[in-house]
């Protein structure tokens, strides 16, 4: 194919496939300049800067409070490692507490049923029965339970490997 024939394709394609910026009814896609004073973009260096520091701080003192990153240096932690062992072990603390609530509704159950023993054998005696002394934060603990069990029971899971954690 010589020359001029490949140019008068390459005319051909062009005449018929519209360009985007031409196409009718688009807007064109082109960025917006900006024209920031020299000023400007050193205010936002500074801005940005100070950001990224306060949140590599905030990234440290969050892997301090893991046991598994404590002693790793600061330099060498990522935002991944922070974030995935942050949510493993708020899952071990919170499958702790709910290890911990089913305790003490285990023990309740179990002082109800003494107290009930202990107010037959008062009655027998004559005395008065004794009631059950409140826990004011039980029943907000309860909730808390049944709220996170709801969520698992839909195939929810926060961090798929927390179960795994001793």
């Amino acid at each position: 194919m010589n020359t001029t024939a490949l140019q008068s394709v390459s005319q051909g394609i062009t005449a018929t496939v519209p360009l985007p910026e031409s196409a009718p009814g688009k807007k064109s896609t082109k960025k917006r300049g900006r024209n920031f004073s020299a000023d400007d973009r050193a205010a936002h260096r500074i801005f940005e800067r100070g950001r990224r520091e306060a949140f590599k701080e905030r990234l440290t003192e969050l892997a301090g409070q893991l046991p598994v990153l404590a002693d790793t240096d600061p330099e060498r932690l990522s935002k991944h490692v922070v974030v995935n062992e942050s949510i493993a072990r708020h899952k071990l603390l919170e499958n702790r507490c709910v290890d911990a609530l089913r305790d003490i509704e285990s023990l309740l159950r179990e002082r109800d049923e003494l107290l009930a023993e202990i107010n037959v054998w008062r009655g027998n005696a004559g005395a008065s029965s004794r009631l059950p002394k409140s826990i004011s934060n039980i029943a907000g603990l309860i909730i808390t339970e049944d709220e996170m069990l709801s969520y698992e029971a839909k195939g929810h899971c926060w961090y798929p490997y927390y179960r795994d954690i001793s």
